[in-house]
């Protein structure tokens, strides 16, 4: 089964960033998918099978500023 990502969803993951911040947002989602740190603003893009194992849980949605 394929895990989809939706824009402005939260996710935990298992390793933090190097600022300290676990969380991210989902910023774009499509063959990779985007995520920005909800500490310090850095955006990340990384291929969904590698997201996937790194999730430590899903933690709902943001609203998403356009």
């Amino acid at each position: 089964m394929t895990m989809i990502f939706e824009v402005g969803e939260v996710l935990k993951l298992k390793k933090a960033h190097p600022c300290g911040g676990d969380r991210f947002k989902v910023v774009k989602s499509a063959s990779d998918v985007k995520i920005e740190c909800m500490k310090c603003g850095h955006c990340l893009i990384m291929e969904i099978d590698r997201l996937k194992k790194s999730i430590k849980n899903r933690e709902g949605r943001v609203d998403v500023e356009e």
